[in-house]
C-alpha cells in the first residue's frame, strides 16, 4: 500500500510539473495568428480588387493557401492566418478587375510586420494591410 501511494503521489507531480511547464512551452513554440486585411474605395462596383497574401519564412510559403481577399466600392475583408512558425516576409498578388474583365496584375514582397502595402494600378483606392504576427 505504501508504495502504492509513492507511486500516486510521483505521478501527480510529474502530471503537475509537465502542466505548469507546457504553458511556457506553448508560447515559445505555439500558433502565431496573423492578420491581413484589405481596404478599398472604389466609386461603384465595377472594379473589384482581390488580393492574395502570402506569409513566408526564410523563402518558404508557410500556408498551404495564401489569405484570400476581395473587395470593391467601399469596402473591406479581412482573414487571419494561423501557422506554428512566426512568419518573417509577406508577399502580396493583386489583381484588379473593371467590369469583369483583368485590368491590371502585379505583385510586391517584403518583410518587417506590421505592413502596410499599397498598389500601382489605383494608389488611392485600395490598400493591404498585414499585422505583426500574435501569439
Amino acid at each position: 500500500m505504501n508504495k502504492m501511494r509513492n507511486v500516486v503521489v510521483v505521478t501527480i507531480f510529474t502530471v503537475l510539473t509537465l502542466l505548469t511547464s507546457f504553458s511556457t512551452v506553448y508560447a515559445a513554440y505555439g500558433l502565431w495568428y496573423t492578420t491581413g486585411s484589405v481596404q478599398c474605395n472604389f466609386g461603384d462596383g465595377s472594379t473589384i480588387a482581390r488580393v492574395k497574401v502570402y506569409l513566408l519564412k526564410k523563402g518558404t510559403y508557410l500556408l498551404p493557401f495564401p489569405l484570400d481577399l476581395i473587395c470593391s466600392y467601399a469596402n473591406s475583408d479581412t482573414e487571419t492566418g494561423i501557422t506554428t512558425t512566426k512568419p518573417t516576409s509577406w508577399k502580396v498578388e493583386w489583381l484588379f478587375l473593371v467590369n469583369g474583365y483583368e485590368v491590371c496584375r502585379f505583385s510586391s514582397s517584403g518583410s518587417g510586420f506590421p505592413a502596410t502595402v499599397d498598389n500601382k494600378c489605383f494608389p488611392e483606392n485600395a490598400t493591404v494591410t498585414i499585422g505583426a504576427p500574435m501569439h
